[in-house]
């Protein structure tokens, strides 16, 4: 085959993966419930801070969403359409270049994400809860708002920052890890995303990694496990749901009425 052809040929697959993934896209009950009013702020308003925050804040959010919906459709996408090519170098085209290129960094994000909501909690607190912009992660602010002064503080009615105790409440819960992971094992996903940020570069479904390890007194050579595609993209659809049922909750917070609406069913 000569370059053009091929090229061709690569082309007409990475359209026939985008069109699977509209329809993918099309079937998923992952949805906002929301929307966001920009016209709503009001420069002159009490409240202009705190909306302006939750404005930025819930825009970017629901962003990161979307995108996310995006990179899960076009990966599954990419394997269904390479699950019918013959040609062997085409078919590895759409399974390595097309699906893991962008499925890799799905689960990094999905963290990003959850992050990303503890720094808004954090602002909307006016930096009150974790006073450290470095220690500002999901787990800290779990852990934060477990504490005995906290609780008091929720228990007692007062605010912190724009947060009202009911929505502090109401934070607690949503942010819980049950609530986020559900029945997916949260360990093992952050050791995955874990072994692929900080340690060496993956693929799904070949195994062409290796790596020494300590266990006691012995130093061990091991090849790393496969990682299954059709098993994480199970794992991606449900994280991806809870994680839109998440920021949903988040959008009924007390505070969030300034910008945010509710949309009717």
């Amino acid at each position: 085959m000569t370059n053009k052809i091929v090229n061709d040929e690569i082309r007409e697959i990475v359209l026939d993966i985008y069109e699977e993934s509209r329809n993918i896209i099309s079937k998923l009950d992952c949805h906002l419930k929301f929307y966001i009013s920009v016209n709503s702020l009001d420069l002159f308003d009490k409240n202009y801070k705190r909306d302006t925050l939750v404005l930025c804040s819930m825009n970017g959010l629901s962003e990161e969403l979307r995108e996310l919906k995006e990179i899960y459709a076009y990966s599954l996408g990419a394997n269904r359409v390479a699950s019918s090519i013959q040609n062997k170098g085409l078919k590895n085209n759409a399974l390595y270049y097309q699906r893991d290129y962008h499925f890799r960094n799905f689960f990094s994000r999905c963290f990003s994400l959850l992050d990303h909501i503890a720094y808004m909690i954090n602002q909307l607190s006016i930096i009150s809860l974790i006073k450290e912009e470095r220690k500002v992660y999901i787990h800290n602010l779990r852990t934060t708002l477990s504490s005995k002064e906290i609780t008091s503080l929720i228990d007692s009615g007062e605010k912190i920052g724009y947060i009202t105790s009911k929505d502090l409440s109401k934070i607690r819960d949503i942010i819980k890890e049950d609530y986020i992971f559900g029945e997916i094992n949260s360990k093992a996903l952050k050791t995955f995303r874990n072994t692929f940020v900080h340690r060496r570069f993956m693929d799904y479904d070949i195994n062409l990694s290796a790596h020494f390890s300590k266990q006691g007194d012995s130093i061990i050579f091991s090849h790393d496990e496969t990682y299954h595609f059709n098993e994480y993209i199970e794992i991606a659809y449900k994280l991806l749901s809870n994680l839109y049922t998440i920021v949903n909750d988040l959008s009924t917070l007390d505070l969030m009425e300034g910008v945010i609406s509710q949309i009717s069913n």
